[in-house]
């Protein structure tokens, strides 16, 4: 059964307004996943980690972030990610006004 799509959008810099944060299910192999953010005014960041355990004492902040999968990135943009994360954020950076910007993710499996 695939999994489900994951939608969450924010408002404004991340640094004020958070980072949406989906987990995928690092159990499906092999790991396919496609991240796409929509919006516009911002300058976005698509970043993973490994450092999600699964436990409900995660810290975002104490996490390790990449952002080998989209940097600088502007208006609207997708990404496929084949190797195995346990978290993916959108990490909105810069926006001349404060815009509305979201991340949408789906997971083969």
């Amino acid at each position: 059964m695939p999994s489900g799509r994951f939608v969450a959008s924010i408002t404004g810099l991340s640094s004020t307004a958070g980072f949406p944060t989906w987990f995928p299910d690092t159990a499906i192999r092999p790991f396919s996943a496609s991240v796409a953010i929509t919006g516009s005014s911002a300058t976005f960041n698509i970043e993973g980690t490994l450092d999600f355990t699964g436990s409900s004492t995660f810290n975002s902040s104490n996490a390790v972030w990449f952002s080998s999968f989209g940097s600088a990135l502007v208006s609207t943009n997708a990404v496929a990610i084949t190797t195995p994360l346990t978290a993916v954020r959108l990490n909105v950076t810069a926006g001349s006004s404060p815009a509305t910007t979201t991340m949408t993710a789906v997971q083969a499996g």
